[in-house]
């Protein structure tokens, strides 16, 4: 476990100066064999004392800045990279880069993600069960006392414009802003549970939101840093089931201890589940992020060889950028995408009405289950269970589908399909969500059990789940130099959507009632089906029309990348 990577590890690094968790370059009695071993050309000399060391790493560099020119006869290095670029893996093997950490740690490392990602998702539909202690506390409306749910909905959207970016800067990578955010949500969820008045505690609710974008925002970028193309479906399918899972158990947790007790315990329950895992994710979760590791490992190499020419390629392309460029790859650019680009945009436009139509179930449950089946809070709140349980279900579909369909065509090609076929589980699953809909709209009555509606919702779990990780897989690599903005911008979309119809949701069912309420929903996802199957059969052809589009490289699956994790 890389614990000097972690958050601890680097504090600890800082107040000791150094002596605890010190890095393998500036350990002045470790003999540098380990370099040797990559780097065969350099001669071999001891460096058990601090000027040895010293000299030995000088030579190293020297001998690595020198294969790395441009005008080296042996170079194996790119001719366009600069001598700049010189800090880079010490070789294929080199234990420092997350592609190549064990089985166990990116697993363990992977897990705290889901964890994390579960815990800030919960963190939305909990409040659920307290609308009602909320309107008597404080003598609001139940739309004011929504509000609760809709600016977290918010909030965890509009950070992600934020945090997103942020983390793909070299010189901060993931792992501070996970830490930093994951502390402040939780002091804000405190703030909620004790919040005197109603206007701190709508405030107190979309600044928790916002500062537990990253679990979602930057969340997968973690998981990419550490598998491969192989492998990188399986884990990104468990991970988008711990963020669905989220909210559907945020009602279960929370019903009975709002019965029990009073609005606010549920809070405390969002508290006790942070403070476990704030503390797991300070002492163990390493950084993940390439382009940090190089960097501070620039920095160490530059302090112990006083070669101030060493820089890692991520510190070179930040030399050229400007503050307008930053903002503009950050913020602007992913809207132009958006809006000019039509297959990107129909996307964010159609995961935000599915997104928007499973955070409705917020609204429509405590119209049907309450009042028409006469369940208690806390057994209506169980009702998400059937979320849970499809969730489970579609994941393992999905996890089915890449392990017998998708995997052995990229073994048997030798290269990635076309970034279309990533779409192909998504149509069936665009089609089960209107079913699942207008199952649950017109079986919700008396006269009908109340599992039936639960089969419906159960169907549209299943294809929702499918098509947001088809989502997740499908947008950023669409173009891949803006992957991290524009997965921000697809979570600000769904987020917002989200946010008006937790708004919207309850006057929409009063009023036209829940079965012409959720089949006008139902009608807006059948429109959908149709330009999916157009993106599906066209996308490849309007991605070589768009302005944005940058000339496609072929990618070749090696068998290194076949057997490894």
């Amino acid at each position: 476990m890389h614990f000097g990577d972690t958050a601890f590890g680097q504090l600890v690094r800082t107040l000791s100066r150094g002596k605890l968790f010190a890095h393998r370059e500036c350990d002045q009695e470790l003999r540098p064999n380990w370099l040797e071993d990559l780097n065969p050309g350099v001669e071999q000399h001891d460096a058990r004392s601090a000027p040895e060391w010293t000299k030995w790493t000088a030579r190293w560099a020297k001998h690595s800045l020198a294969t790395s020119s441009p005008s080296s006869q042996t170079s194996d290095v790119d001719s366009e990279k600069s001598s700049d670029s010189l800090v880079d893996w010490y070789g294929d093997q080199d234990p420092d880069n997350p592609q190549n950490w064990s089985w166990s740690e990116k697993a363990f490392v992977a897990g705290l993600i889901c964890l994390y990602t579960f815990t800030v998702y919960l963190g939305s539909s909990i409040y659920t069960p307290s609308v009602m202690g909320v309107m008597q506390q404080f003598k609001v409306s139940y739309a004011a006392a929504n509000l609760g749910l809709a600016l977290f909905v918010f909030g965890y959207g509009a950070g992600a414009m934020l945090f997103s970016p942020l983390s793909e800067i070299p010189s901060i990578g993931r792992n501070w802003i996970y830490i930093i955010t994951f502390v402040l949500y939780t002091a804000f969820t405190i703030g909620t549970a004790v919040a005197p008045n109603f206007g701190s505690l709508i405030i107190l609710r979309f600044l928790a939101g916002f500062v537990g974008s990253p679990a979602l925002a930057t969340g997968g970028a973690t998981l990419q840093d550490m598998y491969s193309v192989m492998n990188l479906p399986y884990v990104i399918a468990i991970w988008v089931a711990a963020a669905s899972m989220g909210p559907a158990l945020g009602p279960v947790m929370a019903g009975f201890a709002v019965e029990a007790k009073t609005w606010r315990w549920p809070m405390w329950i969002q508290v006790w589940l942070c403070g476990p895992v704030l503390v797991a994710m300070f002492l163990c979760m390493p950084e993940t992020s390439a382009s940090n590791i190089l960097v501070r490992r620039a920095r160490r190499l530059r302090k112990v060889t006083q070669c101030s020419d060493l820089r890692c390629e991520a510190e070179t392309a930040k030399s050229k950028l400007t503050l307008r460029m930053v903002v503009t790859d950050a913020l602007i650019r992913p809207i132009q995408i958006s809006i000019l680009d039509p297959g990107t945009g129909f996307m964010n436009a159609y995961v935000s009405l599915v997104y928007a139509i499973y955070y409705s179930f917020f609204e429509s449950f405590p119209l049907i289950y309450p009042v028409i089946y006469r369940f208690h809070l806390g057994t209506a709140g169980l009702t998400f269970l059937s979320v849970v349980v499809t969730t489970a279900i579609g994941a393992s579909c999905y996890i089915f589908y890449v392990r017998c369909y998708v995997e052995p065509q990229i073994r048997k090609s030798g290269e990635l399909p076309p970034l279309e076929s990533r779409l192909i589980p998504a149509i069936p699953a665009s089609i089960m969500m209107p079913l699942g809909l207008f199952l649950f709209a017109w079986t919700s009555r008396e006269s009908i059990h109340w599992i039936v509606g639960l089969i419906g919702i159960g169907i549209y779990s299943i294809g929702f789940y499918v098509l947001l990780q088809c989502v997740l897989l499908y947008v950023p690599q669409v173009y891949p130099k803006y992957a991290a903005s524009l997965l921000a911008a697809n979570d600000f979309c769904r987020s917002s959507l989200a946010a008006g119809f937790v708004m919207v949701g309850r006057p929409l069912f009063k009023n036209l009632g829940i079965g012409k309420g959720v089949s006008l929903l139902a009608a807006l996802a059948c429109l959908c089906v149709p330009l999916l199957v157009l993106l599906y059969r066209y996308g490849a052809w309007l991605r070589a029309k768009s302005r944005f589009a940058s000339p496609p490289a072929e990618v070749k699956v090696s068998g290194k990348i076949n057997g490894s994790a």
